[in-house]
């Protein structure tokens, strides 16, 4: 499969309808989670950037000139939306120029698109989980390879975290000291709950993407129980596949954590 590489100001942009918010959202939060949110362009994590005049010529620039990959989600409602039609307006002009490696087609019913045809290659995802639809569209970017193919990552268990982070610079040190120090194994961040630990290491460590490879998880045991992560079988069941180690699928999870190859130098984050 194409994946797209590049050096845009987005990884990933969406265009939809807003009957749509709810599941695109939860999409656009998965991709955030492997991405970072300042590299997916979903329009209201941008709100304020977006309030200004004009936006229907600064918005085609985005997703024409900015974004390596546009997700289009196409219905009933995508072709009768206005915003819709300007979007899928640069999306056409794309295709012109035969950029169509930059666009990927995800089918939410069967109604008529004007100017998509029979030839066009889409994603049903009406029977697809979220999960699912998130990670066909990373395999289209290519977001689990680093530049060169050196390095890896795994975040996407991660939780998603608002990107900005304010002062923290002692704290940044630190964890850039530990990084640095070949004989440090384990830092632990310690702090009651809402003061910003998960900010303080998101932000952190996803300066150093591209000098280790990462597996990152979180035991997240906030919010609703669809939200929660807390058990560790997921946990071995994610790392055994993403490091491809050789363990039986009977086996209990203290002998796959042991696992019967070693696992390869790598960070990872809890």
């Amino acid at each position: 499969m194409d994946q797209v590489t590049g050096m845009k100001r987005f990884r990933v942009a969406l265009s939809f309808p807003g009957e749509y918010r709810g599941r695109v959202e939860r999409i656009a939060e998965a991709l955030a989670g492997a991405l970072g949110r300042e590299k997916v362009l979903y329009d209201k994590w941008f709100a304020g950037e977006f309030a200004r005049p004009n936006l229907d010529v600064y918005l085609s620039k985005l997703y024409h000139d900015e974004s390596d990959l546009v997700v289009v989600f196409l219905c009933k409602e995508y072709d009768q939306k206005e915003w819709c039609g300007l979007e899928w307006r640069a999306c056409r002009d794309l295709l012109n120029r035969k950029k169509d490696a930059q666009l990927m087609f995800l089918r939410l019913d069967d109604a008529d698109v004007s100017g998509l045809y029979s030839i066009d290659g889409y994603l049903d995802i009406r029977g697809l989980a979220d999960a699912e639809v998130a990670g066909a569209i990373l395999e289209r970017v290519g977001s689990e390879d680093r530049p060169g193919g050196r390095f890896h990552s795994f975040t996407s268990k991660l939780p998603v975290v608002n990107p900005l982070l304010i002062g923290r610079e002692e704290e940044i040190a630190l964890l850039d000291r530990a990084w640095g120090d070949s004989d440090t194994n384990l830092v632990q961040v310690i702090a009651a709950g809402g003061t910003g630990k998960t900010a303080l290491v998101d932000k952190w460590f996803r300066r150093h993407l591209g000098e280790a490879t990462v597996f990152g998880w979180s035991f997240y045991s906030q919010g609703s129980s669809a939200d929660r992560q807390t058990s560790s079988d997921p946990f071995f069941a994610d790392l055994i596949k993403w490091f491809r180690i050789d363990v039986a699928p009977t086996d209990s999870v203290l002998h796959q954590g042991r696992g019967r190859r070693a696992v390869p130098a790598c960070r990872v984050l809890q």
